[in-house]
């Protein structure tokens, strides 16, 4: 038996054994780490990170939507609108952004459009995800590459308030198992492909015996 086929059809097996492992490890059932349902109300030409404070919570004392997240967990985001918007997950902190308007006006009392269009415009890499929603419910799964955070933000450049209805879940699994359940079936043919080889000369060389 060549020492090539010797070491390719090793290599092989070891990718049938990294198929399996990964195969179980998708079949390992993530679980629920948070979330939240609610209206934010955007005026009009502003932006707003999403509001996840209570309903009637007194405006000044608004909560924020941001957390941070890793590559095992993944965002579930449900959004609808009554008018048109431009949602973002923006790879920021929600007080990174509004420190950044202080400091060029300032104030972070005006949340225009244009401000936000300046700070993306100066930090393109922080767009993690957009997408316009004009009156039609968007689904989004939003899975980082690395530990970032993560805020949700609503920009309406029309002239009229617009509410934004949304609907999130904080999901987290030992890996994303869509990606590893397609990495195992791309494997796994691999590997029996350069064991088989290796195996028939295994099975010949012991009928010969």
């Amino acid at each position: 038996m060549s020492r090539r086929t010797t070491i390719l059809g090793r290599g092989g097996t070891v990718l049938i054994a990294i198929s399996l492992a990964l195969f179980l490890v998708s079949l390992i059932p993530s679980y629920q780490l948070g979330g939240g349902d609610g209206i934010t109300e955007v005026p009009a030409r502003t932006f707003s990170p999403l509001d996840r404070s209570p309903p009637n919570f007194p405006a000044p004392l608004t909560f924020y939507y941001d957390t941070i997240l890793t590559p095992q967990q993944e965002l579930e985001l449900q959004l609808s609108a009554n008018g048109t918007i431009t949602a973002y997950i923006l790879e920021v902190n929600a007080y990174t952004i509004i420190d950044w308007i202080r400091e060029q006006q300032g104030s972070a009392q005006d949340l225009n459009v244009t401000r936000l269009e300046e700070f993306l415009g100066e930090h393109p890499n922080s767009i993690g995800w957009q997408q316009e929603i004009n009156k039609e419910t968007i689904k989004h799964t939003y899975i980082p590459t690395k530990i970032t955070n993560v805020t949700i933000v609503y920009s309406n450049p029309s002239s009229e308030n617009i509410l934004v209805n949304h609907s999130y879940r904080e999901i987290s699994s030992l890996a994303p198992g869509n990606k590893v359940l397609n990495i195992a079936l791309w494997t796994t043919p691999i590997g029996f492909i350069l064991a088989i080889p290796w195996l028939a000369e295994l099975w010949k060389q012991r009928k010969h015996k």
